[in-house]
């Protein structure tokens, strides 16, 4: 008969190679039972759980009392041979196999569908990084703003449907300057705007007044 293996625990981690079984290589007696209870099982990198008897039937595997989780996952109850049971080591694979060679033994494993639905697809663009630089320079200001506000040119048009009389020379027409490329200010650091939100940017001058970044 063989042997059997209960374990209890918050967590249970297989990984490098790390197989659990229970083994009769000669005899009818039967492979033995493993039953794992915890709040997960993972198993990686190749370990196996396996409940084996070369000549008689296969043992039971219970997981039903855990959620499990492998990598590359093989769950079989078909009989195998003491050769093709070895080959199962070394497979880059989870192995989860209760074979025998009168019969094989039972396997129960728990459902895990419910993690499985609540997974949700990331998006391709995680962060947008335009907003995490300063277009300009970053200057502290006080919660009120000033303003500058043009109504216009003191006095009365000369005669009724003249425009009115501007306090500005518009006689002359300038022609709009070439626009030139402005080059590119690297970050100092990273500054808190005051709704919170951190951007990478660079202290402005001493003198220089800019407004407030927009939101």
């Amino acid at each position: 008969m063989g042997g059997q293996v209960n374990i209890q625990a918050g967590r249970v981690i297989l990984r490098n190679d790390g197989d659990i079984q229970t083994f009769v290589g000669r005899g009818d007696g039967g492979g033995g039972n493993i039953t794992i209870a915890s709040n997960f099982l993972i198993a990686l990198e190749d370990s196996d759980i396996l409940a084996f008897s070369s000549d008689g039937r296969g043992g039971i595997i219970d997981l039903s009392r855990t959620t499990f989780f492998g990598q590359n996952p093989s769950i079989s109850v078909s009989n195998l041979s003491l050769n093709e049971l070895l080959d199962l080591d070394g497979n880059d694979r989870v192995d989860i196999n209760a074979t025998g060679g009168i019969e094989s033994g039972q396997i129960f494993v728990g459902n895990a569908t419910f993690v499985e639905n609540s997974l949700t697809a990331l998006t391709d663009a995680l962060v947008d990084t335009s907003a995490l630089t300063a277009g300009s320079c970053i200057a502290r200001s006080q919660d009120s703003l000033g303003s500058f506000v043009v109504t216009g040119g003191d006095g009365l048009p000369s005669t009724p449907g003249d425009g009115g009389i501007s306090a500005y020379p518009t006689g002359t027409v300038r022609a709009l300057d070439e626009p030139t490329a402005t080059s590119i200010q690297e970050p100092d650091g990273v500054y808190q705007l005051p709704d919170g939100r951190l951007v990478l940017g660079r202290a402005c001058d001493q003198g220089t007044t800019l407004a407030r970044p927009s939101s």
